[in-house]
């Protein structure tokens, strides 16, 4: 059987995104799947797509794509409602490539995912079309004249699909439909490679879109009230939004700002569900609640707020995770509070999260959506079983589209490999052995590093790396061709958990991590002196650090704290360093900095110095190779001065542009007008 997606833009990141890739690959095993991308505005899409799926995007906004400047594009839609949330991205344009595309698709089922492409896909496109409608958001969140438009136009729609039972029920009273045509389909999400292991890390890990639904407003109450009595817990928050300022100054006001890390967004959420120990939502209303699911497919234990509609569908409280009252931070600090005390219970809660997820796999929900599809009724059952019965046609035999839909394969990805993190500067490898024994690390300065390994699995030691940039590569057997390495997951949780060894007299870390482009990099760190910061924190009149002293220090009664400008023309000697064994606490009036400001901006990096050496004080035992946008640090606006301690990056952000010195993650003062 054809099927195919029609989604608004496949190349981009975000639940839709990934359900329809995760159902379109689960169906791909068995019958012939393409995307539809309504926009296209890169290159490649960022989650992966299997290479038996294939893509069509219609309307090509890339950097000099074709449809640039296109004059419809100018032209409002005339079949789309203007209370459409993405109103303003339709336009004539899409109107006549999405007409055009569904009169001329050979697919035997088309699934709309979104309002507008169902209403099109209700009233457009051929007379033996099985059409079918996904609602991803819950419909009571859509305005009233959308819903009057569905009421019009859903008679064309033979399959109506939600992702939870009482939005089903409320689409069949809303849209006045019949309850055979509306089906729930919950969203399909794979087993990760990489799972949890309890009492590793002691963090909490939540993930969305900063956003007013995701209430993370109420979390960050909650987590003050924690932090009280587990201050040696985390609060680590992933994605971005609307609301990142005002929640990054709501963790400062709470006190818990030197404890809660926001971690942006990333397209391998499932690497970072297994950092947690426990995943919270707190969210007002979830349609699905898909966080929820990814956190118990890596047996992390869920605190939720009981909100509509998915949490409660998918959890049993008590058994697999805590339902809590929406919006009360006590509540929700409670949940958390009995799980952080009950390890036991945890785990309990854990096993039985992995068990609850099994039936959220997409093999699974592929079978749902199969039945679904081809039980509607008996003459849409004979239409679809003359499809299910047709042979699929060759790769290459396949009806081309009309331009400008011409579908193309998923891109073909580069080979992968696992990376663990096993010590200070150990990685194992798991992949292919014909591609571990081609692999090599190589830095901005052409310098290469063999993996030399020959079984699927290969210790790596990074202590053989000089400080630096790293990106690994293969050479491809057979045909000497060179290619980068992308993760197929990264385990970094012993660079939370535990301080690791450093050799005598040096520190060292190594610290896998994903590329802009989608690749391994590997930040690594070698000092023969280290000044580490623990913790800083404001009375609102004093900055206080706290430090740890690793590697080489011979005589620490002689450590003297400066402030230093970059360019190493001025500095100052900061008031107090006190230095107790391996451990130092350094103190220094936010006034004395702000004084010597002379320019509208000034940065000074704070220095320890001893022996001779200038040592920088960073943050470089973390998972993060790069904390400028994660850590939140307190300032103190004085007068007409604002002075704000942060986590910077030396030169440019280097993460990505391994000839360049990259992030040092070094503890840095600026002084700016206010």
């Amino acid at each position: 059987m054809r099927i195919e997606f029609l989604h608004q833009n496949i190349y981009g990141v975000g639940g839709t995104v990934r359900s329809v890739i995760n159902l379109a690959n689960a169906l791909s095993v068995d019958h012939d799947v393409r995307i539809v991308s309504l926009f296209r505005r890169v290159d490649t899409p960022t989650l992966d797509i299997s290479p038996r799926v294939t893509l069509a995007p219609l309307i090509d906004v890339r950097a000099g794509g074709r449809d640039v400047g296109n004059p419809l594009h100018n032209e409002r839609s005339r079949f789309v409602p203007p209370a459409e949330e993405l109103f303003n991205q339709y336009s004539r344009l899409t109107d006549e490539r999405l007409a055009t595309h569904l009169a001329t698709t050979d697919a035997d089922v088309v699934v709309g995912t979104r309002p507008a492409l169902n209403l099109l896909v209700a009233t457009s496109g051929r007379e033996d079309l099985v059409r079918v409608a996904q609602e991803h958001t819950t419909i009571t969140k859509l305005d009233a004249s959308v819903i009057t438009r569905m009421r019009d136009a859903y008679d064309g729609i033979d399959v109506v699909t939600t992702v939870s039972s009482a939005d089903r029920d409320r689409v069949i009273e809303m849209v006045g439909l019949e309850p055979g045509r509306v089906f729930v389909l919950p969203n399909g999400i794979p087993r990760p490679p990489v799972m949890a292991v309890d009492g590793v890390t002691r963090i909490l890990v939540a993930g969305g879109r900063l956003a007013e639904q995701k209430r993370y407003d109420v979390l960050l109450r909650a987590f003050a009230r924690v932090n009280d009595r587990h201050p040696d817990w985390r609060l680590r928050i992933y994605g971005d939004g609307p609301l990142d300022g005002a929640l990054r100054k709501l963790a400062l006001e709470l006190g818990v700002g030197h404890a809660v890390d926001f971690m942006g967004a990333t397209s391998n959420m499932h690497m970072e569900w297994a950092k947690g120990e426990i995943a919270v939502c707190s969210s007002d209303y979830e349609s699905f609640g898909m966080t929820i699911v990814e956190a118990l497919r890596c047996g992390v234990p869920v605190v939720s707020t009981d909100c509509p509609d998915g949490p409660r569908e998918i959890l049993t409280h008590g058994k697999d995770g805590l339902l809590v009252t929406v919006g009360d931070p006590q509540a929700l600090a409670d949940g958390i509070g009995t799980l952080i005390s009950d390890s036991d219970r945890r785990r309990k809660m854990a096993e039985a999260g992995l068990e609850t997820s099994e039936r959220y796999d997409p093999l699974r929900v592929a079978d749902v959506f199969l039945g679904q599809v081809g039980g509607v009724k008996r003459s849409l059952g004979r239409r679809l079983r003359a499809a299910l019965g047709r042979n699929l046609p060759s790769r290459g035999s396949r009806r081309g589209l009309p331009a400008p839909f011409a579908a193309e394969r998923a891109a073909p990805v580069d080979p992968g490999v696992g990376i663990e993190v096993v010590g200070a500067t150990s990685l194992r490898l798991v992949g292919d052995p014909a591609l571990l024994a081609g692999a090599f690390w190589k830095n901005g300065a052409g310098t290469r590093v063999h993996v030399r390994g020959s079984e699927a699995s290969e210790t790596f030691d990074g202590g053989l790396l000089d400080e630096g940039i790293w990106n690994l590569h293969a050479t491809v057997a057979g045909s000497g061709r060179t290619v980068r390495i992308r993760p197929l997951w990264i385990d970094t949780r012993v660079l939370i958990a535990t301080d690791a060894d450093d050799a005598p007299g040096e520190f060292r870390r190594v610290v896998p991590y994903t590329t802009l482009s989608g690749h391994v990099g590997l930040r690594v760190w070698r000092r023969q002196r280290h000044v580490e910061v623990r913790a800083l924190s404001t009375d609102g009149a004093t900055f206080t650090v706290e430090l740890q002293l690793t590697g080489a220090w011979r005589d620490v009664s002689g450590v003297v704290a400066v402030a230093q400008r970059p360019s190493g023309v001025g500095e100052f000697e900061l008031s107090q360093c006190v230095v107790d064994g391996p451990r130092a606490a350094l103190t220094w009036p936010a006034r004395m900095v702000a004084d010597r400001r002379v320019l509208s901006r000034e940065v000074w990096n704070v220095v320890l110095r001893a022996e001779g050496e200038q040592v920088p004080a960073a943050f470089l035992s973390t998972d993060v190779p790069d904390l400028r946008r994660i850590r939140v640090l307190p300032s103190v606006t004085l007068d007409e001065s604002v002075v704000d301690p942060r986590a910077y990056v030396s030169g440019v952000s280097g993460v990505e542009v391994s000839a360049r010195v990259g992030p040092q993650n070094s503890l840095q003062v600026c002084t700016a007008e206010v």
